[in-house]
């Protein structure tokens, strides 16, 4: 596989044996750029920040980066969409870093909670509908019902995995919108459910529509945040599924006493679709017709993205868009 170097340190890869005195000083200005202290990060909402750092301390972790001879094995493919701000040597301070996690987290997080909020719309809403008249309406009996609700884990279960092949095939941005919009329009043709045989058709398809969201998000977040964010964050988006429940809840209220549709899919549709203009691809590639010529970051802030993450897992730069 292809790899690209940083030009900073091209003179420490391609160096000859008898090029040692290049090498050297290259080495040493690679180990003698300030590093800084592992922070205290917050596992759950509850926890207090660690309040005992300074701000304008240096940032950057200690990385296999940081020994030039060691780097080489973990160089990112050229073909990364993130290798243009890529930079072993690159430096910040912990309030550069804290603006850009809280931009990310205005503009990634929200919207993942958003589509999750859609998602469980259109999950729950069946549960809802039972509380109303639809077996009696569709013929069906309590037996029907469990069994749509053992098809429809079989289904949401077997997509895992088919899904976040996809995914990693056409990118989450492509993928997850796809997705949503999907189970949306399926939901919304539950209206012409009319027996058993196109009730249990209908829940399978949602099934497996839904079954690899979550993980793909997870694999999606997994591009902007480090491991030790990703604990609040994901609280944050299990939370948005509560919420739904709630909401739900009150409009089949409404609905029900209207005798509307079994489904709420307009406000998960909609959602959808927006979700093709509101997920960027990765770090380095908000920029679009929609969300600005210039993007969401800076290209300060892209370098920062990019570099904090790649340096705790190097394993990232093989997690393609």
């Amino acid at each position: 596989m292809s790899t690209v170097l940083p030009q900073k340190l091209a003179g420490v890869v391609n160096a000859s044996p008898e090029v040692t005195e290049e090498k050297d000083l290259t080495t040493h200005r690679v180990q003698t750029l300030p590093l800084g202290k592992p922070r205290m990060n917050r596992k759950f909402l509850w926890e207090k920040k660690d309040d005992t750092y300074d701000p304008d301390d240096t940032a950057t972790q200690p990385s296999v980066f940081d020994d030039p001879d060691v780097a080489t094995e973990y160089q990112p493919a050229s073909n990364w969409e993130n290798i243009h701000r890529f930079d072993p040597l690159a430096r910040w301070t912990w309030r550069k870093e804290d603006n850009v996690v809280r931009k990310i987290d205005i503009r990634i997080l929200i919207w993942t909670c958003v589509m999750f909020f859609g998602l469980e719309i259109d999950r729950a809403n069946i549960h809802q509908a039972l509380t109303d008249r639809f077996l009696t309406d569709l013929g069906l009996y309590t037996n029907d019902y469990n069994l749509r609700n053992t098809v429809f884990a079989i289904a949401f279960l077997s997509a895992e995995l088919p899904s976040q092949l996809v995914s990693k095939w056409a990118g989450p941005d492509r993928w997850i919108p796809t997705q949503l919009t999907l189970w949306s329009l399926v939901a919304a043709s539950q209206f012409w459910i009319s027996g058993r045989s196109s009730f249990l058709v209908c829940r399978v398809l949602i099934g497996v529509l839904q079954g690899g969201f979550i993980p793909d998000i997870i694999l999606y977040l997994s591009h902007f945040y480090k491991y030790t964010e990703m604990g609040v964050r994901l609280s944050i988006f299990w939370m948005s599924m509560t919420a739904a429940d709630i909401v739900a809840a009150f409009l089949a209220y409404g609905l029900l006493h209207m005798r509307g549709v079994l489904g709420y899919a307009g406000w998960s549709l909609t959602i959808g679709l927006a979700s093709f203009a509101m997920m960027p691809a990765g770090p380095t590639e908000t920029a679009s017709w929609i969300r600005g010529k210039n993007g969401w970051f800076t290209a300060r802030e892209e370098e920062i993205m990019v570099n904090r993450v790649i340096r705790e897992d190097p394993s990232k730069s093989s997690m393609h868009n």
